[in-house]
């Protein structure tokens, strides 16, 4: 993923973030959402500045998403809470016994320079 975002011109902090993003709502998928012989399926969608995260599971979990505050004293529990700071928005929809988890983010692109000859 970041190869593709540094080929459209996403700038690298926001490459480390859309990462991160995938990152964790793949994890969540993989801990909660699935089991053993599940796939999951992980789309992106870059549009201009906008980008369109989105993790597909078997939503094997009884589960609902939520991002928490985490505790100092947790090893655990950030992902959502670091997905729900990192983005303009997210949420979970649930479609013919597929769990989707969505994020979308804005990122900052590198300045295009131009080629006069």
């Amino acid at each position: 993923m970041n190869e593709l975002l540094a080929s459209a011109g996403v700038a690298e902090p926001s490459r480390q973030e859309a990462v991160l993003v995938a990152h964790e709502l793949a994890a969540n998928a993989i801990e909660h959402g699935s089991g053993a012989k599940d796939e999951i399926e992980v789309q992106c969608n870059l549009i201009d500045d906008q980008l369109r995260l989105a993790v597909l599971d078997n939503t094997r979990g009884p589960s609902v998403p939520a991002a928490h505050k985490p505790q100092a004293e947790q090893t655990h529990g950030r992902g959502l809470y670091l997905v729900d700071w990192l983005t303009d928005s997210w949420a979970e929809t649930v479609i013919r016994g597929r769990r989707g988890v969505t994020a979308m983010l804005t990122l900052q692109l590198e300045p295009r320079t131009s080629q006069h000859g």
